[in-house]
């Protein structure tokens, strides 16, 4: 079954998508208000526009849990006070034990993987806005 009701992306009518590009669990339906009009007239020039519809949801919302669990632990935002070596040595410790076989992290609960990713993003984040 397909996302779109004609088997084309209507954000991106040039991509091929269908049941045999992406596995049949990972579509996702559209809002209704997000797919355009279908009037031949309307344009937008939107081809070198960020394609966030790119984006695994059901990936980022596995680091959103972790994001959600450290606010609560600690408080909202406090990632971006800690020092960024602190960082590096979490995604090692995720990494190591996601190679040592251990799927979820004892403590939390949450796949090791998910922390590494959460862990990257906040690095990634301190190197865009040159916080140390």
């Amino acid at each position: 079954m397909s996302v779109y009701d004609d088997e084309v992306n209507p954000i991106y009518p040039e991509v091929e998508t269908s049941k045999d590009t992406v596995p049949s669990d990972k579509w996702y339906k559209l809002p209704e208000w997000t797919i355009p009009d279908k009037n031949p007239e309307g344009m937008k020039f939107d081809n070198d526009k960020l394609r966030w519809d790119l984006l695994p949801y059901d990936a980022v919302e596995k680091i959103v849990e972790i994001m959600t669990y450290g606010a609560k632990k600690y408080a909202p935002n406090n990632w971006q006070k800690v020092e960024t070596s602190r960082y590096y040595a979490a995604l090692m410790r995720h990494l190591v034990a996601e190679l040592k076989g251990e799927d979820c992290d004892q403590e939390s609960g949450f796949l090791h993987l998910a922390h590494m990713a959460c862990n990257a993003l906040f690095l990634l984040w301190k190197k865009i806005n040159k916080v140390r």
